[in-house]
């Protein structure tokens, strides 16, 4: 048998049928799966096992079957342990009646006493079922597998001891269990430690027939809670089906997942792509989105030439609505943050380095707009202050020093009688 097999434990959901075995079988070839588990304790007994086992060979299906999970071995009554005894037997039977060519079986619980207890109890009663196949010439493989809980036999290293003790039995490794019950094994390098494994103490055919369950899993500090959907759980399937190819390991991989088919063919069709060389357990780099394209507001006629104040004209280019061989009105000086009252035609805040008042020089309103005719003092201003290109003053404004790199807190200056309000701005703090 080359490679994987995928398929589900149990009758697909999708199955047309889905109390039939048959149409179980049925669907998982119309999905393009591979093989298919019986599952106990679904109602199969009085299935016709000729229609069961001729139907799989016909479409090419592998079988296998898990027995009930009341099997206990190391059950405290000696008739509970004997009559799992009867249990795997009869189900390896039905199993060769079938066409499967394994049966999956929990072997026991601890039940409060030591796991070496547990497990002489297991080698003895197990044994007794080997014994009565082995006499029937039944060549159904018998399988341990790997359980979830704390409470139960079945570490990886029990199973494995297990299995190279009593050498008519194969492992059934459940990877989410081991998972669920150590919080390890979730890691490329963690999963080849666990193949290593099983080559070095059953031999390299241990790695061309194996058993794999599959599934995600809720836990806790018990080990196994639930199964889960994949993409529900953390247990990190990719990385486990690299481990499989990169080994090359062979067998069957049972989906145990509550969505069935839709988790096998998940990982059917996530290791067909790792075999072609693709990666699809790491996510497409995402292509980053170029900017969009603003187109850039067209730039205001910059200032060439400022009437009588060409000492300042470097100031009027960053007074908003200021245009060529004009100068600003007066309804423009709300937007550069200074506010002008009604009976003041021009108002020239400065405020000189380490003084706590502002100087306010004001000129009473006039009725006639304001004109670049007359522009006094317009040097000391284009030094220290913001200034209206085009204002008229009538007496020069004495500037003190200013501290360099001092940046002046928005402040409302409003309560000096006499002297019309002026709020300066960021943008003036931040020129002086």
């Amino acid at each position: 048998m080359a490679g994987l097999l995928f398929g589900t434990c149990g009758i697909p959901h999708s199955a047309s049928i889905p109390e039939s075995f048959v149409s179980g079988i049925e669907r998982i070839k119309e999905l393009g799966l591979d093989c298919i588990e019986i599952k106990f304790p679904q109602a199969i007994t009085t299935i016709d096992p000729n229609t069961v086992r001729e139907t799989a060979a016909r479409l090419g299906v592998r079988l296998s079957a898990h027995a009930p999970y009341s099997l206990n071995f190391n059950a405290v009554k000696r008739q509970e342990r004997m009559s799992s005894e009867q249990r795997l037997v009869e189900i390896a039977r039905l199993a060769s009646l079938w066409g499967a060519q394994s049966v999956t079986f929990h072997p026991a619980f601890y039940l409060g006493g030591s796991p070496e207890k547990a497990y002489k109890n297991v080698r003895k009663h197990l044994g007794k079922a080997l014994k009565q196949l082995e006499k029937e010439y039944n060549r159904v493989q018998i399988r341990p597998e790997t359980t979830g809980k704390i409470d139960q036999l079945g570490t990886l290293e029990e199973t494995l001891y297990l299995c190279a003790d009593m050498r008519e039995l194969a492992p059934a490794v459940h990877f989410a269990h081991l998972f669920a019950r150590t919080g390890g094994f979730n890691s490329y390098p963690e999963f080849t430690t666990i193949l290593q494994r099983l080559q070095r103490q059953l031999g390299r055919a241990a790695l061309d027939d194996m058993h794999i369950y599959i599934c995600g899993i809720a836990y806790n500090e018990y080990g196994e809670c639930e199964h889960l959907n994949l993409k529900d759980s953390d247990f990190n399937y990719c990385e486990l089906l690299k481990a499989l190819r990169d080994f090359e390991a062979r067998g069957v991989v049972i989906c145990e997942s509550p969505n069935l088919e839709e988790d096998a063919l998940l990982l059917k069709e996530t290791y067909d792509s790792l075999c072609r060389g693709e990666d699809p357990c790491t996510a497409p780099e995402r292509k980053e989105e170029k900017p969009a394209i603003v187109a850039e507001p067209e730039e205001e006629e910059p200032v060439t030439e400022c009437k009588e104040c060409p000492e300042i004209e470097w100031e009027a280019q960053s007074v908003p609505g200021h245009k060529k061989k004009e100068h600003v009105i007066e309804e423009e000086w709300h937007k550069v943050g200074c506010i002008i009252p009604e009976d003041v035609r021009q108002a020239v805040c400065v405020w000189p380095a380490g003084k706590e008042e502002l100087t306010i020089v004001t000129e009473p309103m006039e009725k006639e707009p304001i004109t670049a005719t007359e522009c006094k003092g317009c040097e000391e201003l284009a030094k220290e202050a913001e200034a209206l290109p085009g204002h008229k003053q009538t007496s020069p404004i004495t500037v003190t020093e200013f501290k360099e790199e001092e940046l002046i807190s928005e402040t409302k200056y409003r309560d000096e009688p006499g002297i019309p309000g002026c709020a300066i701005s960021k943008t003036w703090s931040e020129n002086g």
